[in-house]
């Protein structure tokens, strides 16, 4: 959760730690089965639509240098990376662009290439930093409308910047969106604020 009280639930290597925190923890929901691979894109097994990740499931962890790998090829690559995060044995890597050809750009050199995956993303993680790194400073402003967030950061599951607002407003949610723009955001509720 963002503001003061953020706790990152997975720490990531110094490259996309500096990144920023990440809103909730980088780890797919429980899906119906932990072994269950989720719905492929089209013509590759590897590449996953953002849309089919509900269907991913938790549990276990890639080999130490497959996640390694990923997160160095994340800090090398900002203008190409969307946001991480894992499922099973699998890294899954957001990618803004060919996410075919940065996926075998990623899995060059590894000796398990098979437990990194791709997912098809809108927006690189250092745009949703940017939009949350304006929120942040815009504290000021979100206070003065009344509006009680009680986190927000990028959000690496769904690709978006998580606002989560202690209720359920939809006045706060137009005048957030008015402010920053709707495409980028994705609110949910948490019932306590934490001071800024």
């Amino acid at each position: 959760m963002n503001g003061k009280g953020l706790v990152a639930a997975l720490a990531l290597t110094a490259a996309t730690a500096a990144c920023g925190p990440v809103l909730s923890t980088p780890v797919a929901p429980a899906a119906t089965s932990a072994s269950a691979a989720p719905p492929a894109s089209a013509g590759d097994p590897d590449v996953v639509d953002l849309d089919h990740l509900p269907g991913i499931g938790n549990g276990g962890g890639p080999p130490g240098d497959v996640l390694a790998a990923a997160q160095g090829w994340a800090a090398a690559h900002p203008q190409s990376y969307g946001g991480l995060f894992l499922s099973g044995r699998y890294v899954y890597v957001e990618l803004v662009g060919d996410a075919a050809a940065e996926l075998a750009q990623i899995r060059h050199g590894l000796s398990d290439p098979q437990w990194v995956r791709a997912v098809r993303a809108e927006y690189t993680f250092a745009q949703l930093q940017a939009l949350v790194d304006r929120i942040t400073a815009d504290q000021a402003w979100v206070k003065a409308q009344g509006i009680q967030m009680s986190a927000w950061g990028p959000d690496p599951y769904r690709n978006r910047v998580g606002v989560k607002l202690t209720r359920d407003d939809a006045h706060w949610r137009s005048l957030l969106v008015a402010r920053y723009g709707g495409a980028m955001l994705r609110f949910d509720v948490q019932a306590y604020a934490v001071p800024v």
